[in-house]
């Protein structure tokens, strides 16, 4: 029945209070011992800033010279469980045979055990296929899912001439979340009891969108799976479990190929009513850029401020991720990867930009990424209403989000395999923001300003710059880029 495989991923009342109920960390705690705020219990004021980590593209154990059973060291876990409310495990071993549930439990179990606030959410996108559905020469989708192969042929979504979808960017097998029986399937694939009690929500990628990207699609048939997506979501809310969808991309007047004018904005109003949170991803990136320099394109920026600063005002109670990192080459346009991993991912290069220095090396990466932190978290902070995560990093695998060994750099149990995240994580985020003083503001859609109880915020569109003024008393001061 699929209302009891649903209710092996709620999360129970009891734990809701107890997260509602617990301290959070002071500023003035290490990285590695302080709790982050969880997501159910983000009102203001925050003690710190609250954080993301979407890890899931194939683990760190498919890499040559990688060694272990695809089981993290518990020094990794530990950093996300008290570092990160919101995590997304990524998975060990695609491709592979085997379905992934056992790992995923093992993760959440071991993250929950440092941590009972922590916040594990299993990942699903919306275009997944296995089984008879891969074609002859393509390997399986590296998130295996053991009701994945439960699909069925026919609840794939189909064109106005009967072939398949294809999103913009050539993606297919599109589940129709306008067939119930195919959101049925969604729901129990996700839902699977083998996932444990400490699975408490969904991170929904891929292909949860408006409809209207869809290359072929109709008004018409946009418009019903745009309807199959919000049931889908209402009917994870409605289990009472926590719900993500990855559908927030591109912005109007950004410099780079293939976004154009399109906005996905839209999403803000058919979408995110439905669920717990959106993702905007990439905050930032290339679409907010010239495609050709880098340069930050100044008119978008403040077009996706507004949105948010919107949003966060008639939505209160809905959170927002922005995935941002430490240059312009975050993004998946014209060619370029999801994110600047090292070496780059999919054949992509990245875009020239004076401030990160296009950095090639581990130890380039690291210092890139403790230098550039400031005007990413100041937009956040511009925007931010009480339930909003900020998930900054190069990418989207372990070493992004956790830092190495003191000395060697390399992730805990790898020595082989060096962190990008820098040693002493990043100061800010556990600084204590406190609570808003009001919106934020701009005079000239340049430079905006907002004014919280435990920092003051600044930042300029037109040079990608930004100062943090702290108020806490034990270590007052700014921080610029």
């Amino acid at each position: 029945m699929i209302n009891a495989a649903v209710c092996t991923l709620r999360l129970v009342l009891g734990v809701a209070a107890a997260v509602a109920a617990s301290p959070s960390a002071s500023a003035s705690e290490s990285a590695h011992t302080s709790a982050a705020p969880p997501p159910f219990s983000n009102e203001f004021p925050w003690s710190r800033v609250p954080t993301m980590a979407q890890s899931s593209l194939p683990g760190i154990f498919t890499r040559k010279g990688m060694s272990g059973t695809g089981r993290d060291d518990d020094k990794v876990l530990r950093f996300y469980a008290e570092n990160y409310a919101l995590v997304v495990p990524g998975n060990p071993q695609p491709g592979k045979p085997g379905c992934l549930e056992p790992k995923i439990k093992d993760f959440a179990d071991r993250v929950v055990s440092f941590n009972p606030n922590a916040t594990v959410l299993v990942y699903m996108a919306n275009n997944m296929h296995h089984g008879a559905l891969v074609p002859p020469g393509e390997r399986p989708d590296s998130h295996y899912l053991c009701g994945l192969d439960l699909f069925k042929k026919e609840w794939i979504a189909t064109m106005d001439n009967g072939s398949y979808v294809t999103d913009g960017r050539g993606k297919k097998y599109t589940h129709n979340l306008s067939n119930p029986e195919c959101r049925k399937w969604w729901l129990a694939t996700v839902s699977n009891k083998t996932l444990g009690e400490n699975v408490r929500g969904v991170f929904a990628d891929n292909g949860l969108d408006t409809g209207r990207t869809y290359k072929g699609v109709s008004t018409a048939r946009g418009a019903a799976l745009l309807r199959g997506q919000q049931a889908l979501l209402e009917e994870v809310r409605a289990s009472g479990t926590y719900v993500i969808f990855n559908g927030i991309r591109c912005v109007p007047s950004g410099g780079a190929a293939g976004c154009g004018e399109r906005d996905d904005f839209d999403a803000l109003d058919s979408l995110l009513p439905h669920a717990s949170a959106g993702y905007f991803e990439p905050w930032l990136g290339s679409m907010f850029r010239n495609a050709t320099t880098g340069v930050l394109n100044a008119a978008a920026t403040a077009h996706a401020l507004h949105k948010m600063i919107n949003v966060s005002r008639a939505q209160p109670s809905k959170g927002i991720t922005f995935k941002c990192g430490p240059g312009p080459c975050m993004g998946y346009i014209a060619g370029q990867s999801l994110g600047c991993t090292w070496p780059f991912t999919n054949g992509s290069t990245n875009v020239p930009n004076e401030a990160n220095g296009s950095p090639q090396t581990a130890a380039a990466l690291r210092d890139a990424a403790s230098k550039l932190i400031t005007f990413p978290l100041a937009c956040f902070l511009c925007a931010a209403g009480p339930r909003w995560h900020l998930d900054y990093t190069w990418g989207y695998t372990t070493n992004d989000f956790v830092p190495g060994e003191p000395g060697t750099h390399a992730l805990p149990g790898q020595p082989n395999l060096q962190s990008y995240a820098p040693d002493n994580w990043h100061p800010a985020l556990l600084r204590p923001p406190g609570t808003p003083l009001g919106e934020c503001s701009t005079k000239d859609n340049r430079t905006f300003t907002r004014e919280w109880s435990g920092v003051s915020v600044r930042l300029s569109v037109t040079d990608e710059t930004a100062t943090l003024t702290w108020k806490d008393s034990e270590a007052a001061g700014s921080s610029s880029t």
